[in-house]
Parts: C-alpha cells; structure tokens; sequence
C-alpha cells in the first residue's frame, strides 16, 4: 500500500476515536435534522475504506500529483469525512469566517422570489463583488460572490477569471458563477457559459437582464458540455442537480468545447470551470485540443462521482503533462471539492 493511503487510514483510525462536540453541519444545505448524515454508519465506512484501498494507487498518485503539501492535506481531510462524516471528522474550512458567510448573505438578501426551484427557497439579492454592483435572483450568493469558489489563491499562486481573460462556465446554473467572472474579466473579456435546463436558463436570462453591464461580457448556450456535439441527451429536472439520465422528461443537444470554439472562432480561452454533475470527465475529453493549444487555467468540480478526484486529476495531466495541479475545498461537508490546473 502505497505511503499517503496508509496516512490516510491511519487518520481515519484516529479521528474514528473522536467525537466532534462544535457545530459541523451545514443546516443551510441539509436543514437542522439531516437524515443523510444518518448514513455514516459501520457498514458505510467499511465499504468506503474498501473503495479507498482497491484505488490505493490513483488515490496515491493524485495526492503525489498537487503542487503544494496544503493540497495533500486537504485531500487526506476530504477522503476521511467521505467514509466517517461530521460525527468524526472536522474540514479545515469549519472556520469563523464559513458560518459568517452565511450571514453576510443573509443581508444580501432584498426580497423573496415568486419562483419555486429545487432544492432551495428562491430569494433576491443585491450587494457587490468586486466595486460592482450585482442584482441577483437565486439561491444563495455564498460561494460565487462571497467566498470565490473558482477563484483560487494560496501560496502565491492565483487561478482565476483575470482582466481580459477570455472564459468557459461550463455548468452555468442560475449565472451567479457568469456574473462573478464577468465582472473580474472586465471589458475586455468575455465569459461563454452553458446551460441546458431551460428553467434554469430562464432564471439566468433575468439575471442577465438585471446586470445589463455584466451581461454585455457574457454568451449563453443552451447545450450541454460533453465530449462530442450534436447528440441528444435526456436529463432529469433536479434543478441545480440536474444531469443526464435514462429515460429523462428534457432532451438537450451536446457540444464539445474544441467544436464550440472552432466553429465560434474563438480566438483564445484562458480559464475553463467546470461544474457539470458528473460530466466533466466527458467535458475534459471534449476540450482537449482546447486545453493543449491554449493550456487555459483550469476550475474542474471533482465530487460528483465517487471517483471524480482520481480520475480528473489523472486525466487532467494526460491532456497536458505540463500543468501544475491544486486541490482546494469549499464546504465543510463533501461537496464542492475544486481541482485547479494552472501551466507551469
């Protein structure tokens, strides 16, 4: 067993003997009584440690792969919570400054919404993100206006939308994530962001038309990301969760990002996120000639699937050796786990 898996279990084992006594749920995300937590029981952590150990080399070969020992920490931490959850195990984002966010957003807040969209109450809000106003209708304004979600910086090193930047949101949801980069790429850039649910795209309209400056940066396609274009897939509505599935009631047409570049005579890209529900692998494939001319800045979501990390993170560096990668986490639950790529 390779020497970070045996860290790893060796934590496990450790905080598996501890009992977290503070506040370690997100009762914004899963409500004050959280049935789902109920399932970090025995039989969970045995399979999740048997899921570890039958990957023990990609686990390993990731966390030898980030750029900085906080990367590798952070990844041990997020690795323990998957198969022992909050009872046991305390993110190092569990900080003063996480719960204060929600507050701030709490004043961000202008009104309820009309609209009734899962998984969250809809409301308005109004505040500012970067000296620019923002007018936003949605759920929350926490992680693309409060703490930056695809905005790394650690260590000196910065992977993010710059002035003149030239950006894929891939997964663009209700345009909180297009009007955060908008606003940081300026005037001189441009933001293309993919939305297939059309009433998620409907939201994100009318947010566009509350922002008409931002807006002026920002194209919106309704095709889903994947790794070719011009097929057809169905998708389940679950709103912000919302993915391919058998059988699904919307039917959405595909694009891969090499086609949607060449065929819009793109003339660069500097940074790609994607935030896909399980699709980014597909995405990554469809943008690889994308990725080697280019070599953008990269935001990949890698939580989606059980083995998003690994599998990113090593396709990631097939696409383009040359890339130094990071690991950075956003929650003090299991979602919104980020894997940054930036050239060397």
């Amino acid at each position: 067993m390779r020497e970070f898996t045996q860290d790893l279990l060796s934590f496990v084992s450790e905080a598996r003997g501890s009992v977290i006594a503070e506040p370690n749920i997100d009762t914004w995300r899963f409500g004050p009584f959280p049935r789902a937590m109920n399932r970090f029981d025995d039989a969970y952590l045995r399979e999740g440690l048997a899921f570890l150990v039958a990957n023990d080399e990609a686990v390993a070969e990731t966390a030898e792969a980030y750029a900085d020992d906080e990367s590798r920490a952070l990844l041990k931490a997020v690795l323990a919570f998957r198969v022992l959850g909050p009872r046991h195990v305390r993110l190092p984002t569990n900080t003063p400054r996480y719960w204060r966010n929600y507050e701030e957003a709490a004043s961000w807040r202008i009104a309820p919404s009309q609209r009734t969209l899962w998984p969250f109450p809809v409301s308005h809000f109004a505040g500012e993100f970067r000296g620019i106003p923002i007018n936003f209708e949605g759920w929350n304004v926490v992680y693309a206006f409060l703490v930056g979600q695809y905005f790394f910086d650690r260590g000196g090193v910065s992977i993010a939308p710059e002035p003149g930047d030239y950006t894929i949101d891939a997964g663009g949801c209700l345009g909180d994530t297009a009007l955060a980069f908008a606003a940081a790429v300026g005037t001189a850039g441009r933001v293309y962001s993919f939305e297939p649910m059309p009433g998620l795209r409907d939201v994100f309209t009318g947010n566009m038309g509350r922002n008409p400056s931002l807006a002026e940066r920002i194209e919106l396609c309704d095709r889903a990301v994947f790794d070719v274009s011009g097929n057809t897939l169905t998708f389940a509505d679950f709103g912000a969760g919302s993915r391919p599935q058998v059988g699904g009631a919307v039917h959405v047409g595909t694009v891969a990002i090499d086609d949607f570049v060449r065929e819009h005579e793109v003339p660069r890209i500097d940074f790609i996120k994607m935030d896909i529900e399980g699709s980014e692998r597909e995405a990554l494939r469809g943008a690889a000639a994308t990725i080697r001319r280019f070599r953008p800045k990269l935001a990949i979501s890698a939580y989606h699937r059980p083995d998003d990390l690994w599998v990113l993170s090593a396709l990631i560096r097939e696409i383009e050796p040359s890339y130094a990668l990071f690991f950075d986490h956003y929650t003090i639950h299991a979602e919104e786990s980020v894997i940054f790529a930036t050239p060397r």
